[in-house]
């Protein structure tokens, strides 16, 4: 059988070819051998990533941002060098082990997948964070990351439709998530689905207490119980931004 490979192993096999297309004048992000295989290696590098605990959060979203710079197609080569070596310096330093995901029955909040779909670095960003602290039990940091998300899935709802005009205020700035709710909500030229609306002003009370309230922490049976609410909500807005079909 063979022995699985490490997130490094798979890092330096993509750092090989993108050096090759290079020098055979192929494009990352064309349909030919050099540009599928990258593409393969993002999705392997992507999934083994998800599947690593991080004793601390923070290092895991500097190493979620590094592998989107080594996998960006327009980066150069030195750039992807430096990131591979700086990844290679926080995975050395961090005591992390896939095996560790042995003690946790629930490995992400949101779905991965869903939000590659998108491909919105942003997005799978933010995934990222959100998943991580809450393997981390830091649920209250889940929560804030949750609302952040759901912020953002609202703007690209409505720049998706060509209406961001409309969630502006006079200063040309985007509203704050509490209006940002309620005009979605009551958006008619956006048909968002009952469930939708329904748990929408929920996860903005939540996110709200988690981001502001003195006294309020997080549990993670209150992330569990709106995990699925969540889910959905996410997966409907971006089908209404047209980032997946």
């Amino acid at each position: 059988m063979d022995k699985k490979r490490s997130l490094a192993d798979i890092i330096r096999e993509a750092l090989d070819c993108a050096k090759k297309a290079k020098s055979s004048n192929k494009s990352l992000s064309g349909d030919n051998h050099y540009g599928n295989k990258f593409n393969s290696l993002k999705i392997e590098a992507t999934n083994l990533f998800q599947q690593m605990y991080f004793p601390q959060s923070e290092k895991s979203a500097v190493i979620g941002e590094l592998l989107d710079l080594i996998f960006a197609q327009k980066s150069s080569g030195r750039s992807r060098l430096d990131a591979s070596r700086e990844m290679d310096y926080l995975l050395k330093t961090s005591n992390v082990h896939a095996s560790k995901l042995e003690n946790f029955s629930i490995k992400n909040f949101i779905s991965v997948a869903l939000l590659d779909e998108s491909r919105r670095g942003y997005l799978q960003r933010l995934g990222n964070e959100i998943n991580s602290s809450y393997r981390a039990e830091c649920y209250t940091s889940c929560m804030v990351m949750i609302r952040r998300l759901m912020e953002v899935c609202i703007i690209e709802v409505y720049e998706g439709n060509g209406l961001q005009a409309k969630i502006k205020g006079a200063d040309d700035n985007y509203l704050m998530l509490e209006n940002l709710v309620d005009k979605l909500i009551n958006e008619k030229t956006i048909r968002l689905s009952r469930p939708s609306k329904a748990s929408l002003p929920h996860l903005r009370t939540f996110g709200n207490l988690s981001a502001h309230g003195k006294h309020f922490h997080a549990r993670k049976d209150d992330l569990d119980k709106i995990a699925t609410d969540f889910r959905a909500l996410v997966e409907e807005m971006l089908r209404l931004a047209k980032l997946i079909t």
